[in-house]
């Protein structure tokens, strides 16, 4: 049983007040980090937005193609890619101001194209080489991130399958 958690302290009365001070040290800075990649991705979001940005992009993915499927492919693979280098709430705040427009522009449900934003960021941050869930899990089962990595390949390939279908079929999101 892990003795850094309030379980220890309460029932088991393994948790010292010196965990518990180190546990809130860890706690705070994992809230500042955090904190600060948020503001630092709203600020970003908002100096785009000023510059109008997502107009510009809009109408680029538009001059690309106006066929929604296509966009939807474009916008997994272009999603899957940043999933893989950023926190998934910075990466929404980042992009759903640029593409939900254009989605919006091809007639695509926001609600959907929010589920598939989701979807595809989930998947990104389980995947090599930042993945943070990768990370999280190794440090939570003490397991290298090698071995992380390698057994997660199978879950990986079942749920990019999931995102194929999800984006052919978005009834199942909007079920």
């Amino acid at each position: 049983m892990p003795t850094d958690c309030l379980w220890g302290g309460l029932i088991h009365r393994e948790m010292t007040v010196e965990s518990f001070f180190r546990i809130l040290e860890d706690s705070i800075i994992s809230s500042a980090t955090i904190m600060i990649i948020m503001n630092a991705a709203g600020l970003f979001s908002w100096m785009l937005t000023r510059e109008q940005v997502p107009v510009h992009i809009a109408n680029y993915f538009i001059s690309l193609t106006e066929n929604p499927m296509i966009f939807l492919m474009l916008v997994n693979a272009l999603l899957l890619i940043v999933g893989m280098m950023l926190n998934p709430s910075a990466a929404v705040t980042i992009l759903a101001p640029i593409l939900v427009p254009v989605a919006v522009k091809l007639h695509i449900d926001p609600v959907f194209f929010g589920v598939l934003m989701v979807c595809n960021l989930a998947i990104g941050s389980l995947t090599p080489p930042v993945g943070t869930g990768l990370f999280v899990a190794s440090s939570l089962s003490g397991v290298p991130i090698e071995k992380v990595a390698r057994a997660s390949v199978p879950f990986l390939a079942v749920l990019l399958v999931d995102l194929l279908i999800l984006t052919l079929v978005p009834g199942i999101a909007m079920y």
